[in-house]
């Protein structure tokens, strides 16, 4: 049996997918691009930071990076909070709900 991975993520936001349009589904790839990228980013964060925290004179840089990569990693659920709302203003095609 094969998945459709689109709309197994969109089911997250409403079971009824009958109902979405191409809209929804190109607001929800953007939201996912921001997440992506945050991740790479707070990923990055934790890498560089745990590098510096091999040398005693770095390790107050590395403290920071690490700050700043908890802090994108707390933001993720926040874009899915918006997204969620924006997806649900939207208008939806006619059918059963």
């Amino acid at each position: 049996m094969k998945v459709n991975l689109k709309k197994a993520q969109m089911a997250a936001l409403d079971p009824n997918l009958d109902t979405l349009t191409p809209r929804h589904s190109e607001i929800y790839r953007r939201y996912q691009l921001v997440r992506t990228v945050i991740s790479f980013g707070a990923a990055a964060c934790f890498v560089v930071g745990s590098v510096l925290f091999l040398s005693p004179s770095t390790t107050g840089t590395a403290a920071r990076l690490f700050l700043i990569g908890s802090l994108m990693f707390a933001v993720k659920p926040t874009i899915d909070m918006i997204r969620t709302f924006h997806l649900r203003r939207l208008p939806r095609l006619p059918g059963p709900r």
